[in-house]
């Protein structure tokens, strides 16, 4: 039986053509943190016996909409063996929260059914790394290039064409007499596999200079010494994010607990400090460029009044180009990592949760008071102070007392809050690993209770009491159960 209150981390999988949707319920008892998987099953097929209740013909088919994960949770969660009665008005009494992908579809479940949603942490930091490298290349529909690719990215895709290029059967013989090193190209889905490939340039770099029979195709795209200061420089700062990345992985095994929502706030806090002096160096350089283009900008209309026009277009060109540059090389950190995000779905949430497990519930404003007012323990309330009336002087001493740690919270303890989708993440690795190719024809019903029974192993006793139990069965107990499986089969047929 699940507790009166609960949250939800959701996610989906798909393979050849069916798509998995896995939802587990999260809660804490006893200072212990819950997580059981209740599904990672498939939509049922739509056909013409298909029974439909409000709703419009084109509405009538199964899809991946938000209105669709709806009725994938009421499944799951109105199970006979679940015993939670819930539909979509009472949703946000009974699911605390909803942690997922921060994708729009994910928000627009979240705000149809009225409940907070936690967005993936890890997808967050991809979306920082990919902002901090810089630009991709733009297109328009007649294939012009409309917005330039900035210099890493540049450098990254002439060194992933080089790892390429050493990949072939003639190349890798050429590199073998050097190194044992495999090279190592990078997956656009995943930033991990570009510091991977950083990580082995640094270690094979030299013995692919040492290589002096390399055909022409391989000797062009060698990085010269400054580009590969530029390389060494982005995966010293990609050691940084990687080690993040890392810390939000854990799951609680070993001797490292997984990061709650006050640790990931400290970690992009820090990352954002880390990176804060490159930034002031950037934008320092910039204001310079800027000043200098002013100054020479005015200088090109003195001159255009005494030269002729052609100077001038040429001076304007320079201008562009100097400005194009100066754009290229700023790096700015925190657009998706820091408090108050553009994607974040429920900043107040968010916020408030992490006040909570910081033991700074006192300084927590209205909105968050009610983001997290499901939290509550019944019978508390939070007083609000009212310092509208005090002075300038006051009203700063009593923010500052405000934020002195509470011995005992108001609300309820708050650890099962998951900061990323990183569980469910797993859970579709070992969904792979157990849908190999001499197992396509695995009904998803079949796979689904593997995974229940893998991922709530700690429900089940061990395997002498499981035997004992199947030991103490008489024949006529499995007799009874043949029976029933018959009737069961003989009713579906009929």
């Amino acid at each position: 039986m699940l507790p009166p209150t609960f949250g939800l981390l959701i996610d989906g999988w798909t393979i050849d053509s069916e798509h998995y949707n896995g939802v587990y319920v999260l809660w804490t008892s006893d200072g212990v943190a819950k997580k059981y998987l209740l599904s990672c099953n498939v939509i049922e097929d739509v056909d013409e016996e298909t029974d439909f209740v409000d709703q419009y013909e084109g509405e009538r088919a199964v899809g991946f909409s938000a209105a669709d994960w709806c009725d994938v949770l009421c499944i799951c969660l109105n199970d006979e063996d679940i015993g939670v009665d819930i539909d979509p008005n009472t949703f946000p009494y009974i699911v605390e929260f909803i942690a997922a992908d921060n994708c729009s579809t994910n928000q627009r479940l979240c705000t149809d059914l009225g409940v907070p949603m936690v967005g993936c942490n890890s997808h967050r930091l991809h979306l920082e790394i990919e902002g901090f490298i810089g630009p991709k290349e733009k297109k328009n529909a007649r294939s012009v290039v409309i917005r330039e690719e900035s210099r890493l990215r540049g450098l990254i895709r002439k060194l992933d064409r080089l790892m390429g290029e050493l990949k072939s059967l003639k190349n890798a013989a050429l590199l073998r007499t050097q190194t044992l090193l495999l090279p190592e190209r990078k997956n656009d889905t995943r930033w991990y596999s570009l510091f991977k490939m950083l990580l082995k340039w640094s270690k094979i770099s030299h013995a692919v200079s040492s290589v002096e029979s390399f055909p022409r195709s391989v000797l062009e795209l060698i990085p010269t010494a400054a580009e590969n200061l530029e390389l060494h420089s982005l995966l010293e700062d990609l050691k940084v994010f990687e080690s993040v990345s890392q810390a939000l992985q854990r799951d609680g095994q070993g001797n490292k607990s997984m990061v709650s929502m006050e640790g990931v706030r400290a970690l992009f806090d820090g990352l954002v400090d880390k990176f804060a002096q490159k930034d002031q160096v950037s934008l320092s350089l910039t204001l310079s460029l800027i000043l200098s283009m002013i100054l020479s900008l005015i200088l090109s209309m003195i001159l255009s009044l005494i030269l002729s026009m052609t100077l001038s277009l040429i001076l304007s060109i320079t201008l562009s180009l100097i400005l194009s540059m100066t754009l290229s090389l700023i790096q700015v950190i925190g657009s998706h990592i820091k408090a108050g995000s553009d994607v974040v779905h429920s900043p107040d949430f968010e916020n408030g949760i992490v006040k909570i497990q910081g033991f700074a519930e006192n300084t927590l404003t209205d909105a968050e008071k009610r983001a997290v007012k499901i939290f509550l323990i019944e019978g508390e309330q939070i007083e609000e102070e009212d310092t509208q009336d005090l002075g300038f002087a006051d009203q700063l001493l009593a923010a500052t007392s405000s934020r002195k740690k509470a011995k005992t919270s108001a609300y309820r303890d708050t650890r099962h809050v998951h900061p990323t989708t990183n569980l469910l993440e797993r859970l579709f690795s070992r969904c792979k690993l157990n849908m190999t190719a001499l197992r396509k024809k695995m009904d998803p019903d079949s796979l689904d209770m593997l995974m229940f029974l893998k991922a709530n192993k700690e429900l089940w006793p061990d395997a002498k009491s499981v035997q004992h139990l199947l030991d103490s069965l008489t024949p006529g107990d499995w007799a009874n159960t043949f029976v029933e499986d018959e009737e069961e089969e003989a009713f579906e047929e009929w």
